[in-house]
């Protein structure tokens, strides 16, 4: 007769939450991005481009990303400039 494992021994149950911080410790002390894909050639650069060289059209992410960065230079621009008038 053939040996049969309990359901609960078969599977292994642990949390994916430890495995999602994997590295962001060490790559903030670098004074690098949380995560890889946050910034970089590899999500600035384009994927791929036309065999004539026209570049590919930009993604939805990449257009929301750009705006985010854009308004984010604008705030800072804000601040910098009322830290300036203040001084």
């Amino acid at each position: 007769m053939a040996h049969v494992l309990p359901r609960a021994s078969i599977f292994r149950r642990f949390g994916t939450f430890p495995v999602a911080l994997a590295g962001q410790k060490w790559r903030i002390e670098k004074g690098m991005a949380r995560s890889g894909n946050e910034y970089g050639p590899l999500t600035d650069l384009p994927d791929w481009s036309y065999a004539d060289g026209r570049p590919a059209p930009e993604s939805k992410a990449k257009v929301i990303r750009k705006r985010r960065q854009e308004h984010l230079a604008e705030r800072i621009k804000t601040l910098l400039d009322d830290e300036q008038q203040a001084v």
